[in-house]
């Protein structure tokens, strides 16, 4: 996944003085351990105010309109999907922070109270449509199971 693992410590702490030398990055607090957990997440929007570390992940079958036998038939170079804030606490720029070649973040619309975020995800140079698949399969495994506001 292209994650760089220079921040994860190399062994665990013993003891509460040696949270003191590692990265606030490496550690959560349990709110933000909350926040990380989708299967929690009314829970977590009922008793804390800050903005959830996951987002849903949705196919966006609009903006991929595959094409027709009159257009250009080269492969596409990206792809598009909804992320889905359910909380409708998360912005733009936190959206950006998520990992993977994301671009083209922009507020869509939602039938519901949530939030939602079409963008774009690049798969250029793979060769084979099933390649571009892992790429965009992966990444959205990466959005919804990383923690990307805290640097893990």
């Amino acid at each position: 996944m292209e994650l760089t693992v220079s921040q994860i410590p190399e062994k665990k702490p013993r003891q509460y003085g040696d949270l003191s030398g590692l990265p606030a990055s490496s550690w959560l607090t349990l709110e933000q351990l909350f926040a990380s957990i989708p299967e929690v997440s009314d829970l977590f929007n009922d008793i804390f105010e800050s903005a959830p570390r996951w987002v849903t992940p949705v196919y966006d079958p609009i903006a991929n309109a595959g094409p027709s036998i009159f257009s250009n038939k080269q492969r596409a170079a990206r792809s598009y999907v909804l992320l889905v804030d359910d909380s409708a606490r998360l912005t733009k720029e936190d959206i950006a922070t998520f990992p993977g070649p994301i671009s083209e973040i922009v507020p869509a619309p939602s039938e519901h109270t949530g939030r939602n975020f079409r963008v774009a995800i690049g798969h250029a140079g793979k060769d084979m449509w099933f390649e571009a698949f892992l790429s965009i399969t992966a990444l959205l495994n990466a959005v919804h199971l990383f923690c990307p506001f805290s640097g893990l």
